[in-house]
């Protein structure tokens, strides 16, 4: 509140992020392109880049959310952390702001209602004939077919909902959720993170960061929509950790109608040699069967529900998932 906010020295204007000096008489912090009104939360006049963020409101400070966002110049939320919104062949840069300054800002590179369908790979996945050598490090996604799916690259699930928000603040629900990652050799697992002791287990699904990041992700999903894991072996040993995966991820969550894929054998991902780099690109694979050497099980929306089996699962430009 007004009059009682500061600690330290009362003469420092520049309290907020650093560089906006804050206007005494009527408790307002000037950015170079917008006031902020702290009290309210929000900025006192329209976004300038408003048409970038076309479902939040044009008023609104970091997007709504203030835990992963900053605003320092009211022009544009940018991350807190190094959390990636985008791969570098998808986004768009503002060198250079009129106020004075550079700065390299990026936002996802949102397809105004034609993105439906997002698949996530989890950095560490390498081809196999490369593995563990710097050339076999994949850096990019291979965007050559024009489709409805996106690709982001993450190093950890807590990014995703961070990503999908992204898409929900342009305008966008995501129908279609594919997550390639590593699954557990000997245990129904699901590698979570590019750390390879950072897995989601039935051992430690209660309080673990990466269920609540995915349970988080879901409010920016379309109800009815799907999740598939793309991961070696997490329902070789049955459906238990796959429901009770989908009960966590979906419980008390207000769009819980989703529908959970998960992998029954090894699957085997597909990468690209770029021939202008030592590095390969993933492939989201579409037209054509994600290669998995037993079937794929479905886990319907609902608690108690059993799973089902399909012997492929296929990808298409359009956005779509069919089964058979």
């Amino acid at each position: 509140m007004v009059g009682i906010e500061k600690i330290g020295k009362p003469d420092d204007k520049f309290q907020y992020n650093a560089q906006s000096e804050k206007e005494e008489s009527i408790g307002i912090y000037e950015t170079p392109f917008r006031g902020y009104d702290a009290q309210l939360g929000i900025f006192r006049q329209v976004d300038a880049l408003a048409g970038l963020f076309s479902g939040i409101s044009p008023y609104q400070f970091a997007y709504n959310n203030p835990i992963y966002f900053n605003d320092p110049t009211g022009l544009a939320a940018e991350n807190k952390v190094d959390l990636p919104l985008s791969t570098p062949n998808n986004s768009l840069t503002l060198p250079t702001l009129t106020a004075g300054f550079k700065t390299n800002i990026h936002y996802a590179k949102i397809k105004q209602n034609t993105v439906n369908s997002l698949a996530i790979f989890v950095s560490n996945l390498q081809p196999e004939n490369a593995f563990g050598t710097q050339i076999g490090m994949t850096k990019r996604v291979d965007t050559s077919i024009e489709s409805k799916w996106q690709s982001e690259i993450v190093s950890s699930f807590t990014e995703i909902p961070i990503i999908l928000q992204s898409y929900f603040h342009a305008g966008n629900k995501i129908d279609n959720l594919i997550i390639f990652t590593h699954g557990g050799t000997n245990k129904p697992s699901i590698l979570s993170g590019e750390n390879e002791r950072r897995f989601i287990a039935e051992s430690n699904i209660n309080n673990n960061k990466d269920v609540k990041a995915l349970h988080e992700a879901v409010k920016y999903m379309s109800n009815d929509g799907t999740i598939i894991f793309a991961a070696c072996y997490v329902a070789w040993w049955g459906t238990d950790f796959p429901i009770l995966l989908k009960n966590k991820i979906l419980g008390g969550n207000p769009n819980s109608m989703i529908n959970m894929y998960f992998s029954k054998g090894k699957v085997t991902f597909d990468f690209l040699k770029d021939a202008n780099k030592d590095e390969y690109l993933y492939q989201v694979p579409l037209e054509k069967p994600i290669r998995n050497s037993a079937e794929w099980v479905h886990i319907p929306f609902g608690y108690g529900a059993e799973g089902k089996l399909f012997k492929s699962l296929m990808l298409h430009k359009d956005g779509r998932i069919s089964i058979k």
